[in-house]
């Protein structure tokens, strides 16, 4: 960081961490809204939806259910010493996580970011690739590619197992892990460090997506429209990513509530974003005034999150539970900060309960990763 002002323990605060705090300190509530489709994480690669049409197919819908309550149009409930008490966060300006919501039903994004290292960056500098693995070291290709190999096996003959076969093969030969919110993929999970170094992707507007969630695998393009899957296959190199959710046909958290999910949960859920098509890429960048822009955002975000909700107890089920649910029935319009908290998630660690202390741990997180502008941008093929 530059030299000038310096914090209470004489850390160097850089222009844009002073004029965040400034901010912060006049009340700013309001944060900077990310970009349409844009924010990740990564571990050594880089690190770790249904669209419209396709969403009745598979049984998805309904608002939040909170304390076994529909949640549609209600605030979290909050207790203090056992008594509800209403937690002002409607009362303080607008919604503040609606621009970070990632819906199973729509989740193509244009723009993501992916956490790394410090030694890695010194590498994207040399060299200028992007995706440079194939697999993390000592931990293979991921559990995503395990289940879609399943799924090649599963459905030989099928257009879903044709894909799948080409996905967990030649496809995606070099991979790497992203998110379209930094902030929540940051923490991570317990024992596990993604790097505080962040690269900003832009794919193309030719860029399709690939669902890899229910048990299935769909196609969307750029707008979130649904490819037919061999319309797909002939042309499966503008697969640019994956998204993959651990839901529960894949081994993760079930939602409770009857019918075909029960209510007994199995393993851990998860979401992410997988890149794997360099050339369906735009561009990527490092240390630009772009990404600490997306830093300061994301940290007016979380501490007006975090005044709204000192001194309230914003869960009364576990977390892994609530976002099994919030994931797979999607975020009911009007339904809340917590909601809205819950579908911005990729990781339901227990470094993202919506607790004061924990959201106060990702604020500093942040802050401590703020730098001073290095720029490098690169379009793949140039």
């Amino acid at each position: 960081m530059a030299s000038g002002s310096r914090d209470e323990l004489g850390r160097p605060i850089s222009r844009l961490k002073r004029v965040t705090l400034s901010a912060l300190l006049l009340g700013a509530c309001q944060p900077i809204a990310p970009e349409p489709g844009s924010s990740g994480g990564s571990v050594d690669l880089g690190q770790g939806g249904i669209p419209t049409g396709v969403a009745g197919s598979v049984g998805v819908g309904g608002g939040l259910t909170r304390g076994g309550a529909a949640g549609a149009g209600e605030g979290p409930i909050i207790t203090r010493g056992g008594a509800p008490v209403a937690c002002p966060e409607g009362a303080l300006g607008p919604p503040i996580f609606s621009p970070y919501v990632v819906s199973n039903r729509e989740p193509a994004r244009k723009v993501l970011y992916s956490w790394t290292t410090p030694e890695h960056v010194v590498e994207l500098r040399r060299d200028r690739r992007l995706l440079i693995r194939s697999e993390q070291a000592g931990m293979g290709r991921g559990y995503a590619f395990d289940v879609i190999a399943k799924l090649a096996a599963n459905r030989v003959g099928t257009e879903v197992g044709e894909l799948a076969t080409r996905l967990s093969t030649d496809l995606f030969p070099k991979i790497r892990y992203a998110w379209p919110a930094p902030w929540a993929t940051r923490m991570g999970w317990p024992g596990e460090d993604y790097g505080n170094q962040l690269v900003r992707i832009v794919l193309k507007d030719s860029a399709w997506t690939a669902l890899v969630m229910n048990g299935s695998i769909f196609v969307v393009d750029a707008q979130g429209v649904a490819v037919p899957l061999a319309t797909a296959l002939e042309t499966p190199e503008r697969i640019a990513v994956i998204f993959f959710v651990k839901d529960e046909p894949a081994g993760g958290t079930s939602c409770g509530g009857g019918g075909t999910f029960g209510a007994s949960a199995s393993g851990v859920t998860y979401r992410e974003f997988i890149l794997g098509k360099e050339a369906m890429i735009e561009e990527w960048s490092l240390g630009t005034d772009e990404i600490l822009q997306q830093l300061g955002s994301d940290i007016v975000a979380l501490s007006t999150f975090l005044e709204r909700i000192r001194g309230c107890t914003l869960l009364t089920e576990p977390l892994l539970q609530a976002v099994a649910c919030n994931w797979r029935q999607g975020t009911a319009p009007g339904g809340g900060e917590l909601s809205n908290y819950l579908a911005a998630l990729a990781l339901p660690s227990e470094y993202y309960q919506p607790e004061a202390s924990q959201i106060a741990k990702i604020i500093d997180t942040l802050e401590s990763d703020l730098f001073d502008p290095d720029p490098l941008l690169v379009v793949p093929g140039q």
